[in-house]
């Protein structure tokens, strides 16, 4: 995508950091706030799903590179509560005595989805010829989520 922007593959490989970057620091922020007792794990989840959903859409109409840092480094932070907050999350719908189980099944539905999403995002992408369109796509699924 970075390519069919006009961008350098070093500068699309510096927003592939960018991203990992931000993560980072938000796995810890948000572990962080989820940790303060009026917080619910849940809620920073469903925030995080939500707002994560409109950055992929964003990405191949950001423009400047400047613009496509900013919305890289925004989705990497956002959507590092993700990971960050699951024990939480389960612990808070199901009780510590179902975390294992529950826990597991997550990680194979996404592991799944890591297995089917990236054909399917070429699939899409060979389909329309379109690099936005896989973008578009997956902010779909995120929001649904």
């Amino acid at each position: 995508m970075a390519a069919s922007l006009g961008f350098s593959p070093e500068n699309a490989s510096f927003l592939v950091s960018m991203v990992g970057i931000t993560n980072t620091v938000g796995r810890v922020i948000s572990g962080w706030v989820t940790d303060i007792p009026s917080v619910s794990p849940l809620v920073v989840t469903i925030i995080a799903t939500l707002i994560g959903g409109i950055f992929p859409v964003l990405m191949p109409i950001g423009g400047s590179f400047t613009a496509v840092i900013v919305i890289c480094g925004l989705f990497g932070f956002v959507v590092s509560a993700l990971p960050a907050v699951t024990t939480g999350v389960i612990v808070d719908m199901l009780g510590v005595r179902h975390l294992n189980s529950a826990f597991g099944a997550l990680t194979f539905v996404r592991g799944a989805a890591a297995l089917l999403g990236p054909p399917a995002a070429g699939f899409i992408l060979d389909s329309f010829n379109d690099y936005s369109v896989p973008f578009i796509f997956s902010s779909a699924c995120l929001g649904t989520a």
